[in-house]
């Protein structure tokens, strides 16, 4: 198993990834409930050069 940040394009896979696994349909979104974990604000540095150009 590897484990590692996400990259910036993979977040909204990754926010659906975790609403498929742990909510129904009639609970808020992962990303919207917990935006402290699925925030851009954890990309890797590198990543982060590619969203400001």
């Amino acid at each position: 198993m590897k484990i590692r940040r996400l990259k910036s394009h993979e977040y909204a896979e990754a926010i659906k990834l975790a609403d498929v696994t742990f909510r129904d349909g009639t609970h808020t979104s992962m990303g919207d409930a917990f935006p402290q974990v699925f925030s851009p604000a954890f990309v890797y540095p590198t990543e982060l050069l590619k969203l400001k150009s």
